[in-house]
């Protein structure tokens, strides 16, 4: 019988939390016959490979690359060898609760362009205590510490319980990994918020824009990691974009294509994942900063640029909307006469991101734009003297530091 859906997990020395990932998709109320899940181990050096020898009840198969290829190519091998009509690309260190694969088809049994995508449903899961951990997760653990069933988890592994101190120094000396759960907190699923802490700073997007999102023009940055489509979408589009071979913003990459495309993005709210924390990828933050200048030669616009905000201030969903509705705006009835305007604030968008994975001083933005800098700025005041595309003109300012000359009053 050929599979609905296809479940597509890449994975890179992820054992055994990719194991309690595969085991949480035996739970699904979903017809399990009619389930398909791809892992496809990235050339691991850990014990993943001992799941080829895996067999639940589902379809499972087992694919290996040779050598390391990155999260965009394996989930496009295997995407490729998927037989399913929907595809749901799925970390290899989420749990999820019974429903996840039922809440995801629902929604593309009657659309062909559908993209679904968890909301504020998401949490962090110390499955396993790790040697390496970071400073934000030893806290993690600390703070967990504080409920009577976490220090019976770690009394049980000769672990200290009681003093933050304590707790501190044993997680620095771990030399191996020392797993807290076991099948049966999986199975209740309930029983693994013993071991979960909060998930900070996500979704923020939604959280700023709340009903506006619906129409809004940065609806497809919510679609980050974890999602699903119909595969004749996914080659539509040909899948993920393979140059992005370091960590981070392939996910970026791809949602703006689905974007372009015509795709609609659906926020499915009772999506409930648990992410298993382990050690961050070396070189994390600067993979990430190098994939958001990739990100951005390859779509050199605003719509894409304007996410290096983050670079110089906190990110302001509410006056990023506002500005993109002002941009499409401009840009339908009068991009000609505000080329240079638009290209400058792009260029400096695009430059601040150069300049912050250089370590260097976000400063100058405006040196060396291709295009004259004076016809930018006569364009900006032409804006701001029609009282038009305010919050453009307040972008370009804040990029080019240019401040507003103030009225002097009068004086009688």
């Amino acid at each position: 019988m050929r599979p609905r859906v296809s479940i597509v997990i890449p994975s890179h020395n992820r054992y055994p939390l990719n194991r309690y990932s595969l085991y949480a998709l035996e739970l699904q109320s979903f017809d399990l016959s009619r389930l398909e899940v791809i892992l496809v181990d990235d050339a691991s050096t850990d014990d993943t490979t001992k799941l080829k020898h895996y067999k639940p009840e589902y379809r499972f198969r087992y694919v290996r690359n040779r050598k390391k290829l990155g999260v965009a190519k394996s989930r496009n091998v295997g995407a490729r060898l998927a037989e399913g009509q929907v595809v749901i690309f799925l970390d290899a260190e989420m749990i999820v609760d019974r429903d996840f694969v039922r809440n995801h088809y629902k929604h593309h049994e009657t659309a062909a362009n559908h993209v679904v995508i968890g909301g504020e449903r998401r949490a962090k899961l110390y499955s396993l205590l790790f040697p390496g951990m970071s400073k934000s997760q030893i806290a993690d653990v600390c703070r967990l510490a504080e409920r009577q069933e976490f220090r019976s988890l770690l009394r049980a592994k000769g672990l200290p319980s009681d003093d933050p101190g304590k707790i501190k120094r044993s997680l620095g000396k771990l030399k191996r990994p020392i797993p807290l759960i076991s099948a049966s907190h999986i199975k209740s699923f309930s029983d693994l918020a013993v071991c979960a802490a909060p998930k900070t700073n996500i979704n923020e997007i939604i959280q700023q824009l709340g009903d506006r999102l619906e129409t809004s023009p940065l609806r497809w940055m919510v679609c980050v990691g974890n999602l699903s489509l119909r595969k004749s979408l996914f080659d539509r589009l040909d899948g993920y974009d393979e140059d992005f071979t370091e960590w981070g913003t392939e996910d970026v990459e791809f949602a703006y294509r689905l974007h372009s495309a015509g795709a609609r993005f659906v926020i499915e709210p009772e999506l409930w994942r648990y992410h298993q924390e382990h050690p961050n990828p070396p070189n994390k933050i600067d993979s990430g900063r190098r994939n958001r200048i990739l990100l951005q030669k390859k779509h050199p616009v605003l719509d894409v640029c304007i996410r290096s905000l983050k670079s110089v201030q906190k990110l302001d969903y509410v006056f990023m909307d506002e500005t993109l509705r002002e941009y499409r705006a401009l840009r339908a009835g009068y991009s000609l006469y505000y080329k240079e305007f638009i290209d400058c604030i792009v260029y400096m968008l695009r430059r601040a991101a150069i300049l912050q994975e250089r370590d260097a001083k976000i400063a100058d933005l405006t040196r060396g734009f291709p295009s004259s800098l004076k016809t930018a700025v006569r364009q900006r005041n032409r804006l701001e003297a029609a009282k038009r595309s305010s919050r453009l003109v307040r972008l370009f300012d804040l990029l080019a530091k240019r401040k507003r000359k103030r009225k002097r009053r009068r004086r009688r």
